[in-house]
């Protein structure tokens, strides 16, 4: 119970110290806000490293900016240069289908020719595809 009870009394004392500390501060009726030149000189460096903050804050955020629109164009070119080469890809792969059905007729025919069903000979095979 003993520490209990010094608990309560310290931690009573602790918040009372702000107070206590308050109570006895007492403004200084001879400073006059704004007069001192040390102040005067605080404040202006003070004000000049803030609005240095602003322009470099200001010029990060249009060098983010500038990166974000650069990546999404280059997002861009890369899902158009996408899309080109899969329309090339299938236009490759319905040629190459239509190739293969031609020249699979081409044999047929070929074949017939040799079997005697002089109808169906042809001069040449068809095209390969591009």
């Amino acid at each position: 119970m003993r520490n209990w009870g010094k608990a309560i009394i310290a931690s009573t004392a602790a918040l009372m110290l702000p107070a206590a500390a308050l109570a006895q501060a007492k403004p200084d009726a001879t400073v006059v806000p704004g007069t001192d030149e040390g102040t005067q000189e605080l404040n202006r460096r003070a004000a000049a490293d803030a609005a240095a903050q602003d322009r470099a804050n200001e010029a990060s955020a249009a060098q983010f900016n500038q990166a974000v629109a650069d990546y999404e164009a280059q997002r861009t070119q890369v899902a158009e240069a996408r899309a080109r080469y899969e329309a090339e890809m299938e236009a490759h792969r319905q040629a190459q289908a239509a190739y293969d059905a031609a020249y699979a007729r081409w044999q047929a025919d070929v074949a017939a020719c040799r079997a005697g069903d002089h109808a169906r000979c042809s001069a040449s095979a068809p095209a390969a595809p591009k």
